[in-house]
C-alpha cells in the first residue's frame, strides 16, 4: 500500500488494513469464498460514507448484538439489510445472490470489531483495500486488480485532456478501478462494465455508487466472445483481463464469428483482444493489459491473429511495463493501445509506437509504483505521436521509444516486444540513431585511477608476525568500550512520516563493503527524525546487522551524520580513546563474526542478536597507537575493495553499451584487436 507523505490518517489506514487481513479475516471468512469477505468490507465502507443515518443505526445494532450476544449470522443479516436498503435508495439494488450471513464465523465480537475498524477507513481506502485483498487471498484470475499507478497511466492514454464524451467500458471489471479512474478525469462519460463474478460486479457497483456516479450499466458476462451488437459500442475501453486463461464450452461454438480468426482453446489472450476490438465504435480506442508472451507468441493461431490485427491497423502502441507492479505477483505486463481497425496498415503512419518502460517505477514495499513524472512521460509520448508531433521521443528523453514500420515488424515474425526493436529502429524519420559510447581505452579512466590510488595505499602496508609482548593488551567486554544501541522499534519506524527531502533511514542492504550506500533510502520527515533523535548516527559510529543475515558492518562517515538506523541494525558508538577504525576491524573480523553467528542462532529460527548480548563479546584491547594502526590498515583495504567494485561495475556498464552497439550495427571496431589474424 502507498502511504502519502506526512499523512497520519494514511498510516492509520495501513494499520487497519493489516488487521483486517490478519487472523481476524480467517476467523470471519471461514470456508467461504474470499470475494464475499471483500464484499463485506466494501459494503461497510460505502455505508459509512454514503448513508450516515444508516451507519448510526448500524452502530446501535452492533452495541445491541454485543450486549445480547447475538449469533454472528444474525448481526451479519442485519448489516446486509442495512447495506441493501442504502444501495437501493441510491439506485443500485444489490444482488440477492450475495448474502453476508454466508460468512462462516463463530464470534459476534469479531464481526463487531470489523465494523469498528471499517469506521476508520475513508473512501480513498478502496485501492489499498484491493491490493491487500489480492496479496491475502492469492486469488483466481477474476480477482486480480489493477494498481493505482497503472490505472492512472492507462486512463491518461485515452482521456488525457479530461473533456471526453461518449461511452467508457470495462469488459472485465475487477474492483471497478478503470471506471472510477475514468470518472475522475471525465465526469461526463457514460460508464458501463461487465464481470464474470457476481461478487466483484457488486463490489464495483458499490464503489462507483460511493463515488457519486449517477448511473452505470453493469452486467455479468462469463467469457470473451466476438459477437457484440452494433447498436452497443464503446468509444473508450480499458481492461485488465485474466492472463492465459482457458475458455469453457463446445469447440465448434467457440470458434465462430471471430474477426481475425479463432483463438486457441488453451489461451484466451487473443480472444480478449478481439472481444475488445469488437466493442469499439468507429474511431474508438482501447487500452488492454496483456502478458509479455502475447506480444511474441509463436502459436500458429495467435501469430495469425496478431499479423491480421497489425495489418488491419488495429494496434497503435505497445508499452512494456516493469516487474512487480501488481500485488501478489512479480510478473511483468504490457499495455496494448488498440484502435478501431482502419484496414489500411496502421494508416496514416504505417508504423506502430513501441515503448520500453521496464526501467520505470520505484519500490514501495514489495511492489513497484510508477511516479507521476513517469506516467506523464509515457502518456505525453503517446499523445505527441498520435498528433504527428515529431518531438515525441523527447517526452521519454529519447530513450526506450521507437516508431517501427510495419514491414520491419513483419521481418521478425510480427513481434511487438519493444525490446526487440528499440536499438535497431530509428525513433522517427530522419532521427539520428547514433549512441554515445566512450572509447574502451578511456571509458574507465576515473575508476582505474581510483583503484590505482587505492592499490598504492595498500602497497604501503607492511605486515610481520608479532614478536613483541602483548601484556599491555587489556581483556574487556565490548560493552566496556562503547555504547550499544539497537535501532528504533518497527512500530516507531512505521509511525514516522515520510518526506521528499527528509532524513535517510539506513537498512541492512545499505551496508556494503563496510560503508553505507543508501541512494534509495526511505526519507523520514525532520519532525519524525527529531522524535527519534536518540537513535541518530554520527561520525565514527559502527552499524551492524542484528537480525536475519546477522553480522555485516559499516563505518559511519561525515556524509551520514544525523541519519537513522532501521529496526534491524545496532549502533555501536566507541567511547573516548577507542579508535573507530579498530572497532570496525574487530567487529568485521572472521573470529568475531563467528562468535556473533553462534550467539544469534541460539534462541530462535530467525538469527538475531540483542544489544545486551553483543555487549558480552570478549575483546583483547590493544594500546591506542596500535588501535590506530589497525584501523588505518583495514580502512586502506576497504577503500581498495570499494574502488575495485566500482571499477567492475563501470566496466560492466561500458561493456553492455558497447556490445549492444556492435551487435546491432550501430557501432563498429575500426582497428584489429591484438591477436586478430
Amino acid at each position: 500500500m502507498t502511504v502519502a507523505p506526512n499523512d497520519a490518517a494514511a498510516l492509520r489506514a495501513q494499520e487497519v488494513l493489516t488487521e483486517l487481513f490478519g487472523p481476524l479475516s480467517v476467523r470471519v471468512r471461514g470456508r467461504e469464498r474470499p470475494t464475499l469477505y471483500l464484499y463485506f468490507l466494501s459494503s461497510l465502507i460505502v455505508l459509512r460514507h454514503r448513508d450516515r443515518p444508516a451507519w448510526s443505526r448500524l452502530r446501535d445494532d452492533v452495541r445491541r448484538a454485543l450486549d445480547e450476544q447475538w449469533a454472528p449470522q444474525k448481526l451479519l443479516r442485519t448489516i446486509g439489510h442495512r447495506v441493501a436498503a442504502a444501495l437501493e435508495s441510491g439506485g443500485l439494488p444489490p444482488s440477492p445472490a450475495v448474502r453476508l450471513d454466508d460468512l462462516d464465523t463463530e464470534a459476534v465480537d469479531d464481526v463487531a470489531h470489523i465494523v469498528r475498524l471499517c469506521e476508520e477507513l475513508g473512501m480513498d481506502a478502496f485501492h489499498p483495500l484491493l491490493d491487500c485483498f489480492q496479496t491475502w487471498s492469492k486469488p483466481a484470475d477474476e480477482a486480480f486488480f489493477t494498481p493505482r499507478s497503472v490505472v492512472e497511466t492507462m486512463v491518461d492514454l485515452l482521456l488525457k485532456d479530461g473533456d471526453a464524451n461518449g461511452r467508457f467500458h470495462d469488459p472485465f471489471l475487477g474492483g471497478g478501478e478503470f471506471l472510477a479512474g475514468a470518472m475522475e478525469v471525465s465526469p461526463s462519460l457514460r460508464l458501463s462494465g461487465t464481470s464474470p463474478s457476481r461478487d466483484l460486479l457488486e463490489i464495483a457497483g458499490m464503489r462507483l455508487h460511493a463515488l457519486g456516479v449517477p448511473h452505470v450499466e453493469l452486467g455479468v458476462d462469463p467469457q470473451p466472445h466476438q459477437s457484440v451488437s452494433p447498436t452497443w459500442q464503446a468509444d473508450f475501453v480499458l481492461a485488465n483481463p485474466p492472463f492465459n486463461s482457458r475458455r469453457h464450452g463446445h469447440h465448434e461454438e467457440l470458434d465462430k464469428d471471430w474477426a481475425y480468426g479463432p483463438p486457441p482453446m488453451h489461451n484466451d489472450n487473443y480472444a480478449w483482444l478481439q472481444h475488445i476490438l469488437g466493442t469499439l465504435a468507429p474511431g474508438g480506442r482501447a487500452g488492454v493489459l496483456m502478458p509479455n508472451q502475447a506480444a511474441v507468441s509463436t502459436d500458429a493461431r495467435e501469430l495469425h491473429i496478431r499479423r491480421r490485427m497489425i495489418e488491419d491497423g488495429a494496434v497503435e502502441c505497445v508499452i512494456a511495463l516493469p516487474r512487480q507492479l501488481f500485488a501478489g505477483t512479480a510478473a511483468p505486463a504490457m499495455i496494448w493501445v488498440l484502435r478501431s481497425p482502419t484496414g489500411r496498415r496502421a494508416a496514416p503512419t504505417g508504423r506502430i509506437l513501441l515503448i520500453d518502460a521496464r526501467r520505470f517505477g520505484t519500490k514501495d514495499g514489495k511492489q513497484r509504483v510508477l511516479s507521476h513524472d513517469e506516467t506523464n512521460a509515457l502518456t505525453e509520448c503517446v499523445h505527441r505521436w498520435r498528433s504527428g508531433d515529431g518531438s515525441f521521443p523527447d517526452a521519454m528523453d529519447g530513450r526506450g521509444v521507437a516508431a517501427v514500420p510495419i514491414a520491419e515488424i513483419a521481418e521478425i515474425g510480427y513481434s511487438l516486444a519493444p525490446s526487440e526493436h528499440i536499438l535497431e529502429t530509428p525513433l522517427s524519420p530522419g532521427c539520428d540513431t547514433r549512441i554515445q559510447v566512450p572509447r574502451p581505452a578511456t571509458a574507465l579512466e576515473f575508476q582505474v585511477e581510483q583503484a590505482r590510488a587505492a592499490d598504492e595505499r595498500v602497497g604501503h602496508i607492511r605486515i610481520a608476525h608479532r614478536t613483541m609482548d602483548k601484556s599491555d593488551w587489556q581483556g574487556v567486554r565490548l560493552a566496556d568500550l562503547c555504547r550499544i544501541q539497537a535501532g528504533p522499534s518497527h512500530s516507531l519506524v512505521k509511525k514516522a512520516e515520510r518526506a521528499a527531502n527528509g532524513v535517510p533511514l539506513v537498512m541492512p542492504a545499505h551496508l556494503q563493503d563496510h560503508r553505507i550506500s543508501a541512494e534509495d533510502a526511505v526519507l523520514l520527515s525532520a519532525e519524525s527524525a527529531r522524535a527519534l533523535e536518540k537513535y541518530q548516527i554520527r561520525l565514527g559510529d559502527i552499524l551492524i546487522v542484528r537480525t536475519g543475515s546477522v553480522g555485516p558492518t559499516a563505518l559511519v562517515t561525515a556524509a551520514e551524520e544525523g541519519w537513522l538506523p532501521s529496526t534491524n541494525l545496532i549502533r555501536v558508538r566507541p567511547d573516548d580513546g577507542v579508535d573507530p577504525g579498530y572497532l570496525l576491524a574487530l567487529l568485521s573480523s572472521p573470529t568475531v563474526q563467528n562468535w556473533i553467528e553462534a550467539r544469534s542462532g541460539a534462541a530462535s529460527a530467525i538469527p538475531s542478536i540483542s544489544a545486551a548480548n553483543l555487549g558480552m563479546l570478549p575483546v583483547k584491547l590493544p594500546p591506542p597507537d596500535e588501535q590506530r594502526r589497525i584501523g588505518l590498515a583495514v580502512d586502506a583495504l576497504d577503500t581498495q575493495i570499494t574502488a575495485h567494485h566500482a571499477l567492475a561495475r563501470a566496466a560492466e556498464t561500458a561493456r553492455a553499451a558497447l556490445a549492444d552497439g556492435l551487435v546491432n550495427g550501430l557501432l563498429a571496431t575500426v582497428h584489429p584487436l591484438k591477436g586478430e589474424s
